[in-house]
């Protein structure tokens, strides 16, 4: 395994002298120039496989782990053992994950670059592509409070700000939305974007806190969504060739609370207490040791900066953690939270 990153750093285009440009090749250096690069090209294929059973064996062993961690807590400092006090083994046990997932992300860039190769050489037909597991790509998932989105300035503004990041899941609260605004919201918005909010809403009181802003592949695959009282909004992805549970959770929000913290408000902390008794993560913790003082996403002027807005997720989620950031904006008070993950294609 270790050896690896040789061999594709060997095969890279940018290597000094080895990769020529097929015009350049004399007729008799083009066969074992195309032996050669299939020799490679088989190579390279081995160690993708084992590359791959690599990190699926991994990502047993870390589910494994994290079912060990199950705790049906009683108390703040309970609950905390399940976000913030892993064991090592099973911090090790993503690390080695995370490498193995960059690894294989390597690889298929590496096949990609000698099948285009073998394309242009005519070695090669586009169209029978030797099979491979599915790409991994990366799910940017963000969550904002930004007091208020009627206003169609502010709207293209942080729309702009989310496209930097790459946003493909934008959960927003606060936005206050009457029946009408939303409806021209629709008809202004980005086409590769679709916007879900309440399902009943009053024509005239600014009565829908919260909205979810999906990229428009990942909204064709929903097959249920509703809401709350205006304050909660949810939807069910089906995922490809996924027809049974377990279902895999991701919860976000303004929670006005720091977890761990024993001045919150009411309920706050028993709250905290049952996301973990349902096995949910929070990113945060996962990401940074002390997390409540790391990674703020609340700032007024009166006031330190807070961390009260929250992505949580279930296991198996959890262990496709890339990071998280938090970046404020002269457009709200509250900062946006920004989470990867790694996922499979749809």
């Amino acid at each position: 395994m270790n050896d690896w990153a040789d061999e594709s750093e060997y095969l890279h285009p940018n290597s000094k002298g080895y990769v020529k440009p097929i015009n350049d090749i004399n007729d008799h250096e083009q066969p074992d120039r195309m032996v050669l690069l299939m020799t490679k090209l088989d190579a390279v294929s081995i160690q993708l496989g084992r590359l791959h059973e690599d990190l699926q064996f991994t990502n047993e062993r870390v589910s494994t782990m994290e079912s060990l961690l199950k705790i049906y807590s009683t108390s703040p400092k309970q609950a905390a053992i399940i976000n913030t006090q892993p064991t090592d083994k099973n911090l090790h046990l993503k690390r080695n994950l995370q490498a193995n997932v960059n690894k294989l992300n390597e690889a298929f860039k590496v096949v990609d670059i000698i099948q285009h190769l073998m394309i242009n050489a005519g070695q090669l037909h586009d169209s029978h592509l030797p099979n491979r597991p599915n790409s991994l790509h990366t799910l940017n998932i963000i969550t904002h409070s930004i007091l208020s989105f009627k206003d169609t300035v502010k709207q293209q503004l942080l729309m702009n700000l989310y496209e930097q990041y790459n946003a493909n899941i934008i959960a927003l609260q606060d936005i206050k939305l009457t029946y009408s605004t939303v409806r021209a919201l629709k008809l202004t918005l980005d086409k590769s974007y679709t916007i879900l909010t309440n399902t009943q809403l009053d024509s005239n009181e600014y009565n829908t806190r919260v909205a979810l802003i999906f990229k428009k592949y990942i909204a064709d695959h929903i097959f249920n969504h509703g809401s709350f009282w205006g304050r909660i909004i949810y939807t069910d992805i089906q995922l490809q060739n996924k027809y049974c549970i377990p279902m895999q959770v991701i919860f976000v929000g303004d929670l006005n609370a720091k977890p761990r913290r024993h001045i919150n408000p009411k309920h706050s902390n028993q709250f905290f207490r049952n996301l973990a008794n349902y096995n949910l993560f929070n990113i945060g913790d996962i990401c940074y040791d002390n997390a409540n003082t790391r990674l703020p996403t609340f700032h007024r002027n009166s006031c330190n900066p807070s961390r009260i807005d929250h992505i949580y997720c279930s296991t198996e989620l959890a262990t496709q953690t890339i990071g998280l950031s938090s970046t404020p904006t002269d457009l709200s008070d509250h900062y946006l939270l920004i989470a990867t993950l790694e996922y499979l294609e749809l």
